[in-house]
């Protein structure tokens, strides 16, 4: 019983460690999204350059998101 408490504790600890790591790498590429769009928007950059980035800005959260919960399923 002891045994598998432990591994347990272990489980939680690296699925916790995971997305930490996955949260921290999410948000500094959301903060350099940020200031990639509004370098774009100051130095008036073309509509498909602010389009993509926008683009990043959605769907990058997303795959984190799922990312995340994947690796809650498989723990």
């Amino acid at each position: 019983m002891n045994n598998e408490n432990l591994k347990t504790k272990e489980n939680k600890s690296e699925h916790s460690a995971l997305a930490r790591i996955l949260a921290v790498i999410g948000l500094l590429v959301i903060l350099g999204l940020i200031t990639a769009l509004i370098y774009s928007l100051v130095t008036g950059k073309s509509v498909n350059v602010l389009l993509m980035i926008l683009f990043c800005l959605i769907v990058i959260p997303c795959i984190l998101f799922v990312l995340i919960w994947f690796a809650k399923l498989i723990k």
